[in-house]
């Protein structure tokens, strides 16, 4: 039977979550992708700072990798959940939450999928291991960590630049119904859990938006169990940052069908004609937070990534709200822009947990207008035309992604 969306909670505050990468938060991990979290020359690891910055500035937690199939299913029908488990745990130790991230994403797959070794795949073969492995990971996490996922990215980044689907090995063989399927079945799994649809440079008018909206408001119109859209908001990879009044926009598009959004990787890169904390960077943020304030079926903000040496955009870029070159009490420092009241941090807080307008002095819990900042020269970086493999880092014993 149809199923409605589900109603979108009434909000006084909205989560400020962080992409947390595993390797980076536990001082035992020994994976190989591990060794880049770790500080050099020799001296005390930094993951304590990293760990403890998300505990203490963040809502909720989405593991940048270690929940997608390249990870716990290297293996057809041998599943790992080891490190996923472990990261989970990190969440459900600081009493948070975690957005399940992602189900179903054809960039992360481990090899065979993309390439099976024998027999190649029929539409029923590639159907039952998407939903085999759809139903695994659900059951497993409602089994060992029960209500801590929460919410799910069924289908992840389907769509391309032009709004057509990605030719991915789901389209091509399953068909257009994949992306219904892959929800259904997580549905099915999971009655309770909330369902989004992730999806690249979705959050402006264009072609990928137009796609993401008519596939929306399809499934809402035939009751397929759908009920937000997931916008990453990359901003900067193509020279562009979004103003509020774009976001808003999009954000309305989809309250029209009673849906929810969720910012769910924003990261800003800072222009090269800025410094490391610039003010275009504070004037991005500022302007999602603002959004999604403006917007009652915004429902959360992530940050994808903790603090700028962990990011998938690296150091160089400072795509992140905390700087890791000095350490305050153990945390990494929140970035300021010279001459502002307060961090960038702090005021993407304000506006996403205080009542608009507020009265406060500057500087306690007013959130200020951002002031305008002139045009800058952005850092041209991908995923400016596809997807966010760059931030998945290939597992030990695992075939490398090909999507």
């Amino acid at each position: 039977m149809p199923v409605p969306p589900k109603l979108i909670p009434p909000r006084t505050t909205v989560d400020l979550g962080a992409a947390v990468w595993y390797a980076c938060a536990d001082d035992a991990y020994t994976g190989t992708v591990g060794l880049a979290c770790q500080y050099r020359p020799a001296g005390p690891s930094l993951t304590k700072p990293y760990r403890d910055t998300w505990t203490r500035y963040f809502d909720r937690l989405t593991p940048e990798n270690e929940l997608k199939a390249l990870w716990t299913e290297p293996k057809q029908g041998q599943f790992d959940f080891s490190v996923a488990d472990k990261i989970v745990g990190l969440a459900r130790a600081a009493h948070k939450h975690v957005r399940g991230h992602a189900l179903v994403y054809a960039a992360a797959n481990p090899g065979w999928i993309d390439k099976p070794l024998l027999i190649p795949w029929s539409r029923n073969t590639l159907l039952a291991a998407m939903q085999k492995h759809i139903r695994t990971e659900i059951s497993h996490f409602q089994s060992v960590a029960s209500g801590v996922i929460d919410e799910w990215d069924v289908v992840n980044e389907p769509f391309t630049g032009s709004g057509t689907r990605d030719q991915n090995v789901y389209q091509r063989v399953i068909g257009n119904d994949w992306i219904e399927q892959a929800f259904r079945t997580a549905h099915d799994q999971d009655p309770a859990a909330v369902l989004f649809l992730n999806e690249f440079n979705a959050d402006t008018p264009g072609p990928r938006h137009d796609a993401v909206l008519a596939l929306a408001r399809d499934f809402v119109r035939r009751g397929v169990p759908l009920d937000g859209i997931g916008l990453e908001m990359h901003a900067g990879a193509d020279g562009s940052y979004p103003a509020a009044k774009e976001i808003v926009r999009v954000m309305a598009d989809f309250a029209e069908l009673k849906l929810r959004v969720e910012v769910t990787e924003l990261d800003a890169l800072t222009p090269v004609s800025e410094t490391a904390a610039g003010a275009k960077q504070r004037e991005t943020y500022d302007a999602v937070a603002d959004a999604c304030r403006q917007s009652p079926n915004c429902t959360g903000v992530t940050v994808w990534g903790v603090a700028d040496a962990y990011s998938w955009r690296t150091l160089p870029q400072h795509a992140t709200l905390f700087d890791q070159s000095a350490l305050d009490n153990g945390l990494f420092t929140a970035k300021r822009v010279a001459g502002a009241p307060s961090s960038t941090y702090s005021e993407v807080r304000c506006r996403l947990s205080h009542p608009w307008p507020t009265t406060a002095d500057p500087g306690t819990d007013a959130c200020a207008p951002t002031p305008a900042t002139p045009p800058a020269i952005a850092v041209t970086t991908g995923p400016a035309s596809g997807n966010s493999i760059e931030s998945n880092p290939t597992p030990a014993g695992s075939d490398p992604p090909t999507g």
